[in-house]
């Protein structure tokens, strides 16, 4: 799998729960790897399984909910997440996923919350400032000063261009 072998490691895998249908890693490695080919379908299979293993694994936890955001199962999505955070309190992209499963069941301020901890871990993760941004500018009333400045902050830590949203947010790109 490091290798970038992904389908000889999908079978090695394969080949471990032959001889130990309940071997963590195995489960948890195929799981990763159909979330990485957005196989979600598969990765929830696999990553449950390893989630009956280990029920603590972080490593299993943030696949897992990020596959069942990806599901539309935000219900499922938070309950994993939110295990995540409580077992490793200082992951960003744990606390980035779950804002965003709180973010699509309506839940704006635990959203922004989560938002606002995981760029407090990392300042430099374009994601959770965009997903912070459009969090404050949905708000009512819209907190447009503080989400431009958000927008600016991931576009210029790398978020991918948009005229759109540089227009409605007032950025302006530098030539």
């Amino acid at each position: 799998e490091e290798k970038g072998t992904t389908e000889a490691a999908i079978w090695n895998y394969k080949q471990a729960l032959e001889f130990d249908p309940e071997n963590k890693l195995a489960l948890q490695r195929l799981g990763i790897v159909a979330v990485n080919q957005g196989d979600d379908k598969t990765a929830v299979e696999y990553l449950q399984q390893a989630f009956y293993q280990d029920p603590d694994a972080v490593d299993t936890l943030l696949p897992l909910g990020f596959a069942l955001i990806r599901q539309r199962k935000p219900d499922l999505a938070i309950s994993m997440l939110a295990r995540a955070a409580a077992l490793n309190q200082e992951n960003p992209l744990v606390h980035r996923n779950l804002g965003v499963a709180c973010s699509s069941v309506g839940w704006q301020d635990a959203a922004e919350t989560q938002f606002r901890r995981a760029l407090k871990l990392d300042e430099t993760d374009s994601e959770s400032a965009f997903n912070l941004a459009v969090t404050l500018a949905a708000q009512k009333p819209p907190k447009m000063a503080e989400a431009s400045k958000w927008y600016k902050h991931a576009r210029e830590h790398g978020a991918a261009a948009d005229p759109q949203l540089d227009d409605y947010f007032g950025f302006k790109p530098e030539e």
